[in-house]
């Protein structure tokens, strides 16, 4: 409901006109199809990518080899920024 609410609050730029016409015209577009673009990508394209992961496995290959990249550089930056209480 929240991304609706903004394409919705976006939409009245559009037609807004005077000497920045264009500008906000453009501006209203490209918010409103980020968001509905995103919309979808989250109601209908991740769900399909999500079903084929299994989780509690190790990766193997390459994305096992991103995975340990990506864990050892939030591990990095746990320590990097424990701060004591």
């Amino acid at each position: 409901i929240g991304v609706l609410t903004t394409m919705a609050a976006f939409a009245p730029i559009i037609f807004v006109g005077g000497s920045f016409d264009g500008f906000t015209r453009a501006i209203g577009i490209v918010v409103i199809l980020c968001l509905m673009f995103s919309l979808i990508e989250s109601k209908l394209i991740l769900p399909a990518h999500l079903v084929g992961l299994k989780f509690g496995e190790q990766s193997k290959g390459v994305i096992g080899a991103i995975t340990g990249y990506q864990r050892s550089i939030v591990s990095f930056k746990d320590v990097i920024l424990w701060q004591p209480i």
